[in-house]
C-alpha cells in the first residue's frame, strides 16, 4: 500500500512511502521539479500529454537537505517521527500521509 508518491500533491511530494513486507518503506528525494505541473485530470489524454511534456521538459535541482536520497525501513510510530523530521529539514511531506499512519496505528 502506498501512503503517498512522488508524483502526491501534484509531482510536490519530496517523498515515497509504502508499505512492505519489511515494513514502511520511506524514499527521500534528492532533486525536485522546478515549477507546477499541469493540473487536470490524469484520465485525460490532453491532460496526459501535457504532463508527460511537463515531466520531460522541466528542470529538477538538487533539494539540498541533509536527507538527500535516503532510504527508511521503519515501523508505524517510526516512520511518523521520520516524515515529521523530514518535514523540519524543509522536505514536503503530504499530511495524508502522516495522517494514514496515525490511523493505522489506533
Amino acid at each position: 500500500m502506498s501512503y503517498c508518491r512522488w508524483s502526491s500533491d501534484n509531482w510536490k511530494s519530496d517523498v515515497y512511502v509504502y508499505e512492505s513486507a519489511a515494513g514502511i518503506e520511506i524514499y527521500v528525494a534528492g532533486m525536485r521539479y522546478q515549477g507546477d505541473a499541469p493540473e487536470g485530470d490524469y484520465f485525460d489524454a490532453e491532460h496526459r500529454a501535457k504532463l508527460m511534456a511537463w515531466l520531460r521538459d522541466t528542470k529538477r535541482e538538487s533539494i539540498g537537505g541533509p536527507s538527500d536520497a535516503k532510504a527508511y525501513v521503519a515501523d508505524h510510530e517510526e516512520a511518523i517521527d521520520i516524515l515529521e523530521r523530514l518535514r523540519q529539514e524543509g522536505y514536503h511531506v503530504p499530511q495524508y500521509a502522516i495522517d494514514a499512519l496515525r490511523e493505522e496505528m489506533e
